[in-house]
This record gives structure tokens, sequence and C-alpha cells, in this order.
């Protein structure tokens, strides 16, 4: 299940309609929405990984919404989906990029991280702002982190949001799945010359 709550409210006329699995009685900050959320000619803007402030403060997820605001502030509203963070955990994670490699989601706005990591492993603030500003779509590039090791970000845009998703993994671990895809295809090609030569054998027989 991807949705964790949806909200529909007006201000103005104070209709409020709600679904969520916890007893709560929303209240929405409208200013707060306003200010840092605005420019899109239709409304519509997602928000990365963050405390669920309408429903469980305890709980983060993501959001998309669309607000709604009319004779210059006297009617606003908002149409507000959050969804699960545990749901892009989940979609995230069957990526098989090494044990410290990571998928994560990059907006203007914040990171969300698919797996926990050591810190040295974790975009450093540089990194994380460089791919916020981004103009290409898709790429890769390396980067040292803290502790001195080499690191890979391989990267795409999202067309839905233009959230920039990425792939973070260590070089060395990199290099060993290559090491390890040579050995087994070295083992494979073995194998069979060796299952070639048996057969051969058997028929000449």
């Amino acid at each position: 299940v991807i949705l964790e709550s949806v909200l529909v409210n007006h201000k103005q006329n104070g209709f409020l309609l709600y679904h969520t699995s916890y007893n709560s009685n929303p209240s929405i900050n409208y200013d707060e929405y306003f200010t840092k959320f605005h420019g899109n000619k239709e409304g519509f803007y997602w928000r990365n990984i963050h405390e669920d402030q309408e429903f469980n403060e305890k709980n983060k997820v993501m959001s998309i919404f669309r607000l709604i605001e009319k004779n210059q502030s006297s009617s606003r509203g908002i149409v507000l989906f959050n969804l699960r963070a545990d749901f892009f955990e989940q979609v995230l994670n069957k990526s098989l990029i090494g044990d410290n490699g990571y998928l994560t989601l990059i907006s203007p706005d914040g990171i969300y991280e698919s797996k926990t990591v050591k810190k040295k492993y974790k975009l450093d603030k540089p990194t994380l702002h460089s791919l916020q500003n981004l103009k290409e779509e898709a790429g890769k590039f390396s980067y040292e982190n803290t502790a001195g090791e080499d690191m890979i970000v391989i990267y795409d845009t999202l067309t839905s949001n233009k959230w920039k998703i990425a792939a973070v993994i260590p070089q060395d671990e990199i290099l060993n799945k290559v090491n390890y895809i040579q050995d087994f295809t070295i083992l494979l090609v073995v194998l069979m010359i060796l299952s070639a030569i048996i057969i051969t054998n058997i028929v000449g027989k």
C-alpha cells in the first residue's frame, strides 16, 4: 500500500475531508505551505521525506499535493496525499548494489535514502548540493568520501517531478562485483569446455 493518508481541505468554507489510520483532527499551516511552495501554474507539488505534520509527527512520509488559491489568499485550499516511506524503502531496496551501496531520491527540499549506511558512505553536502542543481538529466561521476574512498554516483531524472534518483556505490564494491562476474564467467566457460570434451568422448565411443 502506497497511500498513508489523504486530506482535502478548504479554509474559507471550513470543508474538511480526510482518511488516515490515526485518530486525529488535522490542521493545515497554510502560511507555511504557501510560503515554501509556489511557482507551479497548476499548483501541484512534491515534497520529499518529512514528518507527518497533519496527522502524526512521529511518522515520516512523502507527499504530493495541490495548493488552491483564489482572490489573493482570501480563499485557500489543499488536496494532500501522503505516501508511505516504507513503500519506497521496499521498492528501492530490491536493487542489488552491494552492502554499502544504496539508491536515493534527491529533490530541492531534501533527500531520501533507501537504507541506513555508515556516515562515510552518505553523500556529503557539496555532492548533494551538486546533484540538486545538475542540469543534465542523466549521467555519472565519482568523488572521494571523508574516509578517502572513491564513490561512484549514477543518476537519472524522474519525469513526473524532476527529482534525481541516484545510485551511490563505493568503487571497491563495483570492482568486486566485476571480478566476481569475470571469475564466474571463466568458471562457466571451463565447465562448458569440459562438458563438451566428455560428451565428445562418449559419442566417439
